[in-house]
């Protein structure tokens, strides 16, 4: 078992935004390179992302709407993004001065 994580930055989220790409846009990108990216090693892996399923993601990925609440992989790994999050939160308000270490 292995935990990966796949982020986008603010900053690179505001470029695509910028460029008219939409959030589910995005997210479609980011959960197809996700797919891609272990697919290319065992086309067996399973995807499953949380929430209703994207029109223009793979093909063979799961969705599951309230997944976290469902699939205790979905809500390890919800564990684990809350987690990223609130570390990248912390790391940006150090590199803004506004927190001291």
């Amino acid at each position: 078992m292995a935990i990966a994580v796949f982020k986008i930055d603010a900053k690179e989220l505001d470029e695509l935004r910028a460029k008219g790409i939409n959030l589910n846009q995005i997210e479609v990108k980011a959960i197809n390179a996700f797919a891609d990216f272990f697919w290319a090693s065992d086309k067996k892996i399973k995807i499953i992302v949380d929430g209703s399923p994207l029109k223009g993601s793979r093909q063979g990925i799961q969705f599951i709407v309230k997944g976290d609440d469902k699939n205790s992989v979905i809500g390890a790994a919800s564990v684990v993004a809350k987690s990223e999050r609130e570390k990248s939160g912390r790391e940006q308000r150090q590199s803004w001065g506004k927190i001291k270490s």
